[in-house]
């Protein structure tokens, strides 16, 4: 698979760092095949399975929690219990007008402004997999609060993105 080099962009986890990528788009990959680069650092943004290659920096590093060993802090069980209300529902990834208008309104107050708020930018961006893919959907009573995106590959689970109701941050 030939890999194509970024030119350098301004790194959006790090103040005054440039960052370079190195990736491919894929309109699919295998299951398998997609855990093997993501065992080599890579993740995906829609179809453009990418990973970061700046030069003398290796801060980013994926998060990788094993399933069987993790036990919930005292956090994260208030965390839970705060949130006992809230039902969760996993299904195939469908985008809606209430999903795209959480989405906007989580870019809006969360993010620096950089991202597209436009609905051909938020399907591409999330609902165009390029492997097996699931929606988390988080709702209280009648309406979404949450979205996850999530791979799901033969030994894990790889979260894509989550959004939220900024309004409901002290969750």
């Amino acid at each position: 698979m030939p890999l194509y080099g970024t030119g350098p962009y301004s790194c959006p986890y790090l103040e005054d760092r440039t960052a370079h990528s190195e990736g491919v788009y894929a309109a699919r990959l295998d299951a398998a095949v997609y855990q093997d680069l993501m065992d080599m650092g890579f993740r995906r943004s829609g179809r453009l399975v990418y990973r970061p290659r700046c030069e003398g920096c290796r801060e980013c590093v994926p998060i990788r929690i094993p399933v069987e060993q993790f036990r919930p802090s005292r956090s994260q069980r208030r965390v839970a219990r705060r949130n006992r209300d809230v039902q969760v529902t996993v299904g195939e990834p469908r985008s809606s007008d209430e999903k795209w208008r959480v989405y906007v309104e989580y870019l809006r107050r969360r993010h620096d402004g950089t991202m597209s708020e436009e609905r051909d930018d938020f399907e591409e961006f999330l609902y165009a997999a390029v492997t097996d893919t699931v929606e988390m959907e988080y709702r209280l009573a009648d309406r979404i609060v949450a979205v996850g995106i999530v791979d799901s590959c033969p030994a894990c689970l790889s979260s894509v993105y989550f959004y939220f109701d900024p309004a409901e941050s002290w969750r």
